[in-house]
């Protein structure tokens, strides 16, 4: 089936649901781009700002463009089916939307709520699949480049509290109201199992939280890193040219994006190497595709190569 983004599931349009109670709205924040792009710019040399011209070149040309076209024949991303639920772990799941090309993740809390992490679209099957696993308690709106359904959930779900990262939480009140920021509220997170944050603005132009999870293996009590939009999992294929100009030797920060949204790459090298040093993790979840699990996830992420060149690889 194919949905349109400015329907709800009932049929209603997007201007219709926001008359629900809740009242929320999507925001353009399309202008805010330019800033974003000027933190990154400021600390390229020359090769650099080079770099970063062919990569947003690239970037047009392989993703923006071929977008574009595809919506006008009506097969683009956000007329794509999203997929079925994946159980990653005990009490986390993962949705997959936009053709493939971005993660929502869902965790069943202690009172069996679900919060919401990058909400996709409420398409019919979704809304009945998570129906099963129960009701939605919290959303997570990770960062202004994953900011399309948040409020399409929250008017399905108006007591659904809302969370954001500290410094983001006036910006998204303007679409929906906000419970606080991620990183006031851990003792309320917990519920679903998230013991600990790390925020990456320091690392990459977004303000993002990267969360460390409470969940189990075969029955062992373990714990999952779930990543900012800047940390992926692209395995490296020439066949594949997105994946090949973007993909760190199958994990790691996207080399397209490293030019545009990354701020320090030395400090992105550390932070991952941080993150890999993190004891009793078995998980690691992506908003950007398929998690890892099991054995060498601390080596993988301490190997993760980090580097502004498109020559590099």
């Amino acid at each position: 089936s194919v949905y349109s983004t400015d329907r709800s599931p009932s049929g209603a349009t997007m201007s219709e649901t926001k008359a629900k109670p809740c009242g929320c709205k999507y925001v353009d924040r399309s202008h805010m781009m330019p800033s974003y792009l000027s933190k990154a710019w400021a600390r390229l040399g020359l090769f650099e700002k080079f770099c970063f011209c062919v990569n947003f070149g690239l970037f047009i040309f392989t993703f923006i463009l071929p977008d574009a076209v595809a919506e006008k024949l009506g097969f683009g991303r956000k007329n794509c089916r999203n997929t079925d639920l994946k159980q990653v772990s005990a009490n986390i799941w993962q949705i997959t939307y936009w053709n493939n090309q971005s993660n929502c993740t869902i965790i069943k809390g202690k009172d069996g709520t679900l919060l919401l992490h990058s909400c996709c679209e409420d398409q019919p099957h979704t809304v009945e699949q998570l129906e099963k696993l129960g009701r939605v308690g919290a959303i997570i709106f990770p960062s202004f480049g994953h900011d399309s359904y948040a409020h399409v959930w929250k008017n399905r779900f108006p007591e659904a509290k809302v969370y954001c990262p500290k410094g983001d939480v006036e910006e998204v009140a303007k679409g929906m109201p906000v419970e606080g920021s991620i990183e006031d509220n851990l003792e309320a997170l917990e519920n679903w199992g998230i013991r600990d944050q790390f925020p990456c603005d320091k690392m990459q132009i977004f303000r993002e939280n990267i969360l460390l999870i409470d969940t189990q293996n075969k029955g062992e009590k373990t714990q999952a890193i779930l990543g900012c939009c800047g940390m992926a999992n692209q395995p490296r294929n020439p066949l594949w040219i997105r994946n090949f100009l973007m993909g760190f030797l199958g994990l790691g920060i996207y080399r397209m994006f490293a030019l545009m949204w990354v701020t320090d790459v030395a400090k992105a090298k550390n932070f991952l190497e941080e993150l890999g040093s993190l004891q009793d993790v078995d998980f690691v979840i992506f908003q950007h595709g398929p998690p890892l699990s099991g054995k060498g996830i601390n080596s993988r992420l301490k190997s993760a190569k980090c580097s502004r060149s498109i020559f590099v690889f």
